[in-house]
């Protein structure tokens, strides 16, 4: 299914530059949409700037590492022992 616009898009691209609330933004006719649209191609707005200066990026690097429970403690920095300690081994026993 293709759609005209990607509406939740735009309206938030417009709430976020102009600071405005949905209602108002609804009551934009197309027209004016893509008049503010038309001078923000050649003005962006600063939130626009701003992610264009950042570069997005992934927060973490993506490693190719098992994530079972030993590989994930390691990865954090702890060890997993292989023997109950024998507080431990006592209480598992009852």
């Amino acid at each position: 299914m293709s759609r005209i616009a990607d509406w939740p898009q735009l309206f938030g691209h417009i709430i976020t530059a102009t600071g405005w609330t949905r209602s108002e933004v609804e009551a934009l006719t197309l027209r004016e949409a893509n008049e503010l649209l038309e001078y923000w191609s050649e003005h962006p707005p600063a939130h626009v700037l701003l992610a264009a200066m950042m570069r997005p990026r992934p927060l973490r690097k993506q490693r190719e590492s098992s994530n079972d429970l030993p590989s994930v403690v390691d990865r954090a920095g702890g060890a997993v022992s292989r023997v109950a300690v024998p507080a431990i081994a006592r209480i598992l026993q009852l």
